[in-house]
């Protein structure tokens, strides 16, 4: 799959991304079940929605580059808090992050 030139560096696809070959039709029915699935556990068993988050993270370990309400932050995923906040190591110390609108790997 070719991507415009302006996005070519930092896109992506399911596609390209995953080892199974994936439908268009079939992609939105299943997460629209997962999420439901999670959304009700999260008044059931909160818990256990961050312990699958934390085990899950792919953003843990990684330098990234993301932006918030306050402006653009840059550090080291650390993981996610037992409240859901992603955790930030920056140069400032380790912030917790409720909202981000996007966050970038640095490579």
């Amino acid at each position: 799959m070719d991507f415009p030139a302006e996005i070519a560096d930092i896109a992506t696809s399911l596609q390209r991304e995953s080892a199974f070959v994936i439908h268009r039709h079939e992609v939105l029915p299943r997460v629209i079940h997962h999420f439901s699935r999670r959304y009700r556990q999260i008044g059931n068993d909160f818990g256990e929605v961050i312990s699958s988050l934390q085990k899950n993270c792919a953003l843990t370990g990684n330098q990234v580059s993301l932006t918030t309400t306050s402006g653009r932050k840059t550090g080291t995923i650390e993981g996610i808090s037992p409240e859901g906040e992603l955790l930030l190591r920056t140069a400032a110390g380790l912030e917790a992050i409720i909202q981000a609108d996007e966050v970038r790997l640095l490579r």
